[in-house]
């Protein structure tokens, strides 16, 4: 079979440093022995070579699995991810007396549903470092922010007060990485505190130091281990910092996609910020793989499950299986437009009114903003209020008529 020249399907089971590689005619047949190679793209990419013309490539969705799609797009392979466990669900299924069933491979119709990936463009590359990224930034800042407040606490309750909300601010984590404890705070004074934060707003120099010593001057008792604490106060307010550069650094990052024309037009959905919408970029790109609006909410897990079995039919239920992070964007989405659109209040209401209940509602919303989503990228339209478009033409007409 080495001289076989017709299309090959190609499947892969991608490891964290080896990968192994199997090819098959599309009638099943075996070509060639089982192949192992590093995980490099200059080795997959002679691999490729000797595939053929436009092979059928399935890859196992693992982590950092990216690489690879990319590599195989770019060298003129049709790439499918394959979900692990749907993989090995086919390898253990029956499948009767039907030779077609028996026979299909993860390539071709089947019990084994995969999609397929195109290759991304280069600043949908660049998001996806962020996209991840972001989120564990969120979940540190949040950690260490309370791992700060609790050590104010034990140290100066007065002084956690007056920073409050703000522990999250460059102002207030910078004298605290020079001076964290009370008596060093004393001793560095209006003057000092105000050159320590020379570089920030005007506005800032001239009022959190005064606030500072007010709050100072509550506590005269100083609590035992006030300098223990302090080492604790110093190191948590540097790594505070530092997370929150790190935040900045990775929404700057975000900040180019601002050209791409598929990331303004899911931006501009009501309840969808920057973050949001480079973050479905990266899940959905372009939305082509996407025939219809119930594709991307079946596999945004917005879609209803009904329970049946057999000639039993029963009720339906919301879906546990689908991408969980493009499903929290769509419910978080619905959830942040019920201030901010009016329509999007509207639907929630009724849903409402019908007798279900708040999360049910926000799913029904969600569902909508999917099938919203999907319609503005196959029209390449921005979203438009409906309300304003009425006023705008309600005042055309006004003009018309005087």
């Amino acid at each position: 079979m080495d001289e076989y020249r017709g299309r090959q399907f190609v499947g892969i089971n991608l490891h964290r440093r080896r990968s192994v590689i199997v090819r098959m005619t599309p009638e099943g047949e075996r070509l060639g022995p089982t192949v192992r190679i590093d995980n490099d793209p200059f080795e997959l990419a002679r691999q490729i070579a000797s595939w053929g013309e436009s092979p059928e490539v399935v890859l196992e969705a693992t982590y950092g699995s990216y690489w690879a799609a990319d590599v195989l797009a770019d060298a003129g392979a049709t790439v499918h991810l394959a979900h692990p466990l749907g993989v090995k669900g086919f390898a253990y299924r029956r499948f009767g007396e039907d030779p077609g069933m028996r026979s299909s491979s993860p390539t071709r119709p089947g019990p084994c549903r995969i999609r397929c990936v195109r290759s991304a463009g280069t600043r949908q590359r660049r998001s996806r470092w962020g996209s991840g990224f972001d989120a564990d930034l969120a979940t540190d800042i949040t950690r260490v922010t309370n791992q700060l407040r609790d050590a104010l606490l034990h140290v100066h309750p007065a002084l956690e007060r007056v920073f409050g909300r703000g522990l999250c601010r460059y102002a207030v984590l910078e004298p605290l990485t020079v001076a964290p404890t009370p008596g060093a705070l004393r001793e560095l004074g209006e003057s000092g505190m105000a050159a320590v934060l020379g570089e920030l707003s005007q506005s800032v120099v001239n009022r959190l130091p005064a606030k500072i010593l007010a709050a100072l001057a509550e506590q005269t008792v100083q609590v035992p281990g006030t300098v223990e604490f302090g080492r604790v106060i110093a190191h948590l307010a540097g790594r505070l910092r530092d997370l929150l550069r790190e935040r900045d650094a990775v929404a700057a990052l975000e900040a180019k996609l601002s050209g791409h024309p598929t990331f303004e037009i899911i931006r501009s959905i009501p309840g969808l910020g920057a973050n949001s919408a480079a973050k479905l970029l990266v899940a959905i790109g372009d939305g082509s793989r996407f025939p219809t609006a119930a594709h991307l909410a079946s596999y945004a897990g917005l879609a209803p499950v009904t329970r049946q079995s057999g000639s039993s039919i029963g009720s339906q239920r919301a879906a546990r299986r689908g991408n969980l992070q493009v499903r929290q964007i769509f419910y978080l989405a619905a959830m942040a437009s019920l201030t901010r659109d009016p329509i999007s209040r509207r639907y929630y209401d009724r849903k409402r009114a019908e007798g279900k209940r708040a999360t049910a509602a926000l799913l029904c919303l969600a569902r909508r903003k999917a099938n919203l989503l999907h319609a503005m990228i196959r029209n390449g339209t921005p979203y438009q209020d409906p309300l304003q478009s009425y006023r705008r033409l309600h005042r055309a007409a006004s003009h018309v008529r005087s």
